[in-house]
């Protein structure tokens, strides 16, 4: 039997282009949450302007770490639900603005409640480039 531990969110045009996919795209991503899957999600399109990390931690009735206007839309966040003792569960995020030419930070992807595997998007995103011959050498 497979289980998912942890899950990598690119953000598509098609994620926030309108209210219903949006919609959709939190309630996926409360989803995995609930059910103890680590989220890393990474949103590099500036249009649609439109910031999911913040509609994310709204449908999680989180009050800080939304993003404030200037930074959006884009960012990288990481997201992964603790449980104490015998308390409501608790997300624990990071999560980084960024600016066009920014590098892309390292976020942890939780395998197990204690166990993160950092996942390096910028050496990554340089790979990928390198391999599909997006830069010239």
């Amino acid at each position: 039997k497979q289980i998912t531990v942890g899950v990598i969110e690119i953000i598509s045009r098609a994620n926030k282009d309108r209210p219903g996919n949006r919609d959709a795209f939190v309630a996926k991503c409360t989803n995995l949450l609930s059910r103890n899957v680590s989220l890393v999600m990474v949103d590099i399109l500036t249009l649609p302007a439109f910031n999911l990390h913040n509609q994310l931690l709204d449908a999680l009735d989180i009050k800080n770490g939304h993003l404030k206007e200037r930074d959006q839309p884009l960012y990288c966040a990481a997201y992964h639900q603790i449980l104490i003792e015998e308390r409501k569960p608790v997300i624990e995020f990071w999560r980084y603005a960024l600016k066009v030419d920014d590098s892309l930070p390292e976020l942890p992807l939780f395998i197990t409640s204690e166990i993160a595997v950092p996942v390096n998007l910028e050496q990554t995103y340089m790979e990928i480039c390198h391999a599909l011959k997006v830069f010239e050498e």
